[in-house]
């Protein structure tokens, strides 16, 4: 799953001097495009595939410190069960999958109910639906709601005296994160992003430069680890047999991916934050 950022709001982190900062400042609006895919195939066999991809704008106002509404608009999907290549040596993720298209109107109803939701230090702490609103529905914006979420590294990580701004956040930090498959691992990573990849990032729409007002442009990546999970939703039983791989990704016989990635601007990795 991948989170593009549109060049009308970098997604941009407030981890800077005080953790119970807003990462969203109060009363600010912030357009993102999400791009999703799943599919299931036996790739060793064939390059035939059956699956589904979902495009869209998500609209995320901030009502609060801790008050936010999520919802999507504009929704584009494709769903196939075809072969999608004739050389099987193609990674899934390489392969084209059939152009997406409007979503029809009942569904797209519900698509564009929001959500509001409080969410506190990166964790999400209550959840708002609509009684119309059907529970697959409300399962997809769960999953937005984790993709947006950023949770900071535990105060053990965290070194800080009693000067504000001083607080130095690690560069890399792991935390154990609630998700619609269970509590699995997710790992963050700042760096600052080279002048010379600066270019073509804003060709993409990726960041504004302008915006940034000659301030440093880093990169927050979070990569979401399925094989250290301490709770899972998934129940499985399989009788009699045994199977290779119970849980997590399975080599080449099933995997799942999810990485993120944020924008920021700031004079260091200490004072990211929200345009």
């Amino acid at each position: 799953i991948r989170l593009k950022m549109r060049s009308s709001s970098i997604l941009i982190l407030l981890i800077g001097a005080v953790a119970c900062e807003p990462f969203f400042q109060t009363g600010r609006e912030h357009e993102f495009y999400y791009k999703g895919k799943m599919m299931t195939g036996i790739p060793e066999l064939d390059a035939q595939y059956s699956g589904l991809t979902m495009e869209g704008k998500v609209i995320l106002q901030s009502l609060g410190t801790q008050q936010y509404r999520l919802a999507m608009k504009d929704v584009k999907y494709s769903k196939f069960n075809e072969r999608l290549s004739e050389d099987k040596s193609l990674n899934w993720r390489e392969l084209r999958t059939p152009e997406a298209a409007e979503v029809p109107s009942e569904y797209q109803t519900y698509l564009e109910y929001p959500i509001e939701f409080t969410m506190e230090d990166g964790e999400i702490r209550s959840l708002k639906v609509s009684g119309e609103e059907p529970v697959w529905a409300t399962n997809l914006k769960k999953s937005l709601v984790s993709l947006i979420k950023v949770q900071l590294p535990s105060q053990h990580d965290i070194k800080s005296n009693t000067v504000r701004g001083s607080t130095t956040f690690p560069r890399v930090w792991e935390v154990m994160e609630q998700g619609l498959d269970g509590k699995c691992e997710n790992t963050y990573q700042a760096l600052e992003i080279p002048e010379a990849e600066l270019p073509e990032l804003v060709e993409a729409k990726y960041i504004d430069r302008e915006r940034c007002q000659n301030r440093k442009i880093f990169q927050v990546v979070k990569s979401r680890n399925v094989n250290k999970c301490s709770e899972r939703t998934a129940y499985q039983v399989n009788q009699p047999g045994k199977m290779l791989c119970p849980t997590g990704n399975c080599d080449n016989m099933w995997q799942r991916t999810s990485l993120t990635r944020y924008f920021a601007c700031g004079s260091s990795e200490q004072d990211m934050e929200l345009e």
